[in-house]
């Protein structure tokens, strides 16, 4: 069942590649703004995919980018495979990724991994209809389950099914796009959904149940990745991005209105979802990934590198990715230590 996913998976990286291409041609090339103090201001182009960058958000709401001398441009993108075509085309600059995301951008751009962000593993999981059932991982063999292949949500539900020891084939394994699990839950075409924030949620509440989490089997570690070339030649841009970031953590952390607001109105979910989807993700300050003993740590080779190697390793062996991307250099703490004055 996977593998006619696998091939469908593809067939549409094809497609939305070259649509990307176009897109980001036209979204690539502008003037450094203005700040509300005259002085110029670092174009920074994010690719931008609505979910669950709390303290984007945040810093958006409240001015931050331009506080630290940046004119942030965001360049929306449906899902990782149109990003990644833009970083290759260098039509954006800095983006936010799950860990897959991370891996195809690599193989194809000298991309780096420079902040974390939250760790979204209690915000993804396993949704199921009343009809299923589905009370755990065990009653998945012969059922249909939902989800993007070869994403976070994906990875996941694999780690899931390892866990408990079931063959992945033994399960209906759909690949459906974010836009689909909910008419696909809600038709019965499926036996449940492992996605992610604010989706799954949405299904939990209309009548679905959630039986399963991410956080049961994997970290979740969320990502921004630069553009080599970009961080070369803007070393303080990017330094910059982690300040205004880092301080936006504060009114992520007290549940600030206007960011609570922002962050409804560009994910398209009402507040109440957006304030259960806020409080299941976990921040991960940028203190934390410079320190050695974290498991998100940037600056040692047991924290981040060794999260990323072990995905990499699932996502070749089931064929997601072709081969191992090159992992040397793709953590970069530079930005960070800047940003904190090491």
């Amino acid at each position: 069942m996977i593998k006619s996913g696998v091939l469908r998976a593809r067939r549409l990286l094809a497609v939305v590649t070259a649509a990307a291409l176009a897109v980001t041609g036209c979204a690539a090339d502008g003037p450094p703004g203005s700040g509300a103090a005259g002085k110029d201001l670092t174009q920074v182009r994010v690719a931008f995919n609505p979910g669950t960058a709390t303290r984007l958000y945040a810093a958006l709401a409240h001015g931050l980018f331009e506080k630290h001398g940046l004119d942030v441009k965001l360049v929306q993108f449906e899902n990782g495979a149109a990003t990644n075509a833009a970083f290759a085309s260098g039509g954006v600059d800095v983006g936010y990724s799950g860990i897959p995301g991370i891996l195809a951008s690599r193989l194809s751009s000298d991309t780096r991994v420079f902040m974390v962000d939250n760790d979204g593993a209690d915000a993804g999981g396993l949704v199921v209809t009343k009809k299923s059932g589905i009370s755990g991982i065990e009653d998945l063999r012969g059922k249909k389950i939902g989800t993007v292949i070869g994403t976070t949500a994906w990875m996941a539900l694999i780690s899931a099914l390892k866990a408990k020891g079931i063959d992945p084939s033994e399960v209906k394994i759909e690949n459906v796009g974010p836009t689909a699990w909910i008419p696909a839950f809600n038709k019965g075409n499926v036996d449940g959904v492992w996605g992610w924030a604010p989706l799954i949620f949405q299904m939990d509440d209309s009548g679905g149940e959630i039986v399963a989490t991410d956080s049961a089997y994997l970290r979740n570690p969320l990502l921004w990745q630069v553009r080599g070339k970009f961080l070369g030649e803007h070393p303080k841009a990017v330094s910059s991005f982690v300040a205004a970031y880092d301080e936006a953590s504060a009114f992520v952390g007290k549940g600030d209105k206007e960011f609570l607001a922002r962050m409804q109105k560009m994910t398209g979910a009402d507040e109440p979802l957006v304030k259960r989807t806020v409080e299941a993700l976990k921040p991960v300050e940028v203190k934390e990934t410079a320190s050695e003993g974290s498991p998100y740590s940037m600056t040692s080779p047991k924290g981040l590198e060794a999260i990323i190697g072990s995905w990499a390793d699932v996502l070749v062996q089931h064929k997601i990715l072709q081969k191992r991307p090159e992992l040397a250099g793709l953590v970069d703490p530079a930005p960070i230590k800047q940003y904190l004055g090491e």
